[in-house]
């Protein structure tokens, strides 16, 4: 799945674990990228070891953003403490 390679790559860009448990921000224009997202939340949050995905940018958090089809997402990850 694209978004959860997204996902891991944002993980290794920001130094996370492998262990380490993290909170996910996915901000997109796309319906259908969205969708996706929402269809696929249990497989993306298990894969990524993710506590919470939510649909709007995390505070404090710069984003990667990457092309998926004709769609931009902007993917932020965090670290839980």
């Amino acid at each position: 799945n694209d978004v959860i390679r997204l996902i891991q790559d944002r993980r290794k860009d920001t130094g996370c674990e492998y262990t380490d448990r993290i909170d996910i921000g996915l901000v997109t224009e796309s319906a259908d990228v969205r969708r996706a997202i929402e269809q696929f939340r249990d497989h993306i949050t298990q894969e990524t070891l993710a506590t919470k995905l939510q649909f709007e940018p995390l505070p404090s958090t710069e984003a990667s953003e990457a092309k998926l089809g004709d769609a931009t997402l902007k993917v932020y990850v965090r670290v839980v403490k």
